[in-house]
Formats: structure tokens, C-alpha cells, sequence
């Protein structure tokens, strides 16, 4: 709220209109419902999402991992045609790492690509070192966590859960990471449309904070973000720079 010109009652409505909505708000209904013009709303959304981080969540338990190619492919230029990127597997996407212990919190990274290293870095330092990592079939996450206890499912063989045979419960799927993904595809299609891969980290922050408090209260998530200890975000560091 540094040298804002927006008065503090604006602030309490944004901030308990996106802490409260199921799936996001777009800058253009905060827009619609503030009164204050799309810009404007666009710039308090993103200042909002930046009080809405969870920097120090450590994954315990059974966790399980996934990848998914989040917001949506590039636009069209003006006047249609193809958009100039390459076709092939996920050129069009970021790439993004999901890590959710089951019926706990999760945890996204945004990967380069499905290699070993990528995900091994990754997946480091959100993880601890006597979880349970439940993943798919993919080689690479074999080798990515090594060291640690480690279980599959074979999703090309039509396999989506492997029941664990000593009793422990641990049981091989990945269908919390892959809900969790469901939650990512929602809040594109049905509030943000399009996510510029610039800005894709802020809205996971606000999927993944909305995530880990979605047994909270409305008054308790608006308490959250108030006391997050977040850097100014001025709109020229928003406009600024290329899409990474």
C-alpha cells in the first residue's frame, strides 16, 4: 500500500473480493465492481497476489509430483495467422512443477524443462528429506529424487492408483497434484482467460496461498494478506522488461 492514492476502503474490498472468490478475480470485473478503471484494478490485483506467498512451505508426509503446462497458448497477432511459436511438445506453455502433500499444502515451480536437473532443483528444497514421493512414469523423476522413498503409477498402462501391498498406505497416484491442476485450468478458463507467462508466477502464488487456506475463514485469509511483508510492486516493474 506504499503511496497509494486509492483509499483504504478499496483496498479492504479487493483484497476480500480475490481472498474470498473460489477462483481468482479479473481485473476487469474488480474493475466492474470497484468503480476504478481496468488499469488501476489490473495494477491492485497484482499488488494484492504480491501479499499472497507462502515462501517458507516445507512438503512432509506423502507428496506428490507433477507437471503441467500452465496458463494458455500465445495470442494470435492482430489480424489472425500463426503466432509464430514452434509447434511440438509444450513450446506454447511455461512449464510448472506441482508439489502437494496430500490433504495438505502444495507448491509450484516453474521448470525449463522435463530434465532431471530441472526438476531435481526443483523439487530440492520445497521437499523434505523423509517424505514420500509419489509421481507418474516419467524417467526423469526417477533419477530426480533419488534418495529418497519413491513410488509410481504407470498412467500409459491404464494404471491410476497402485494400492500398497505391505498395508502402510502409501499408496502410488498422483491424483491431489493432478486436482490441484484442475484447479490451475478452472481459474484460466473460467476467470483470467489468458495468463502472460511474464506475470504466471504471481497467480500461481495466488492459487497455491488460496489452496493451502482453503479451510480458513474469509476474515483470517484478509488478516493473511495484511500482515504479508511484501515489497512495494510499482507499475513500472509490472510494464517493465520482456516476457520471460
Amino acid at each position: 500500500m506504499h503511496r497509494t492514492r486509492l483509499p483504504l476502503g478499496q483496498w479492504l474490498r479487493a483484497i476480500w473480493l480475490i481472498v474470498a472468490s473460489s477462483k481468482g478475480m479479473s481485473a476487469r470485473k474488480l474493475s466492474e465492481m470497484l468503480g476504478i478503471t481496468y488499469k488501476v484494478a489490473w495494477h491492485l490485483g497484482h499488488r494484492i497476489r504480491a501479499m499472497m506467498t507462502d515462501e517458507s512451505v516445507v512438503l512432509s508426509g506423502i507428496v506428490e509430483m507433477d507437471e503441467i503446462y500452465a496458463g494458455a497458448p500465445p495470442r494470435k497477432p492482430h489480424g489472425g495467422g500463426p503466432s509464430g511459436v514452434m509447434s511440438g511438445r509444450g513450446p506454447r506453455r511455461p512449464l510448472v512443477l506441482t508439489m502437494a502433500k496430500r490433504d495438505g499444502p502444495v507448491v509450484f515451480q516453474r521448470i525449463a524443462s522435463h530434465s532431471i536437473a530441472a526438476i531435481r532443483g526443483a523439487s530440492h528444497n520445497p521437499i523434505s528429506g523423509d517424505a514420500v514421493v509419489a509421481t507418474d512414469a516419467l524417467p526423469a523423476y526417477r533419477k530426480a529424487v533419488a534418495g529418497r522413498s519413491h513410488v509410481t503409477v504407470k498412467h500409459s498402462a491404464g494404471e491410476f492408483v497402485r494400492k500398497d501391498a505391505s498395508g502402510a498406505g502409501i499408496d502410488a497416484h498422483t491424483n491431489t497434484a493432478e486436482a490441484v491442476h484442475a484447479e490451475i485450468r478452472r481459474a484460466v478458463i473460467g476467470v483470467w482467460h489468458w495468463i502472460s507467462p511474464k506475470h504466471l508466477d504471481r497467480y500461481l502464488d495466488e492459487i497455491s496461498w488460496r489452496h493451502n487456506r482453503r479451510g480458513v475463514g474469509h476474515l483470517r485469509r484478509i488478516a493473511a494478506v495484511l500482515s504479508s511483508a511484501s515489497q512495494p510492486l510499482p507499475v513500472r516493474a509490472l510494464v517493465g522488461g520482456s516476457a520471460a
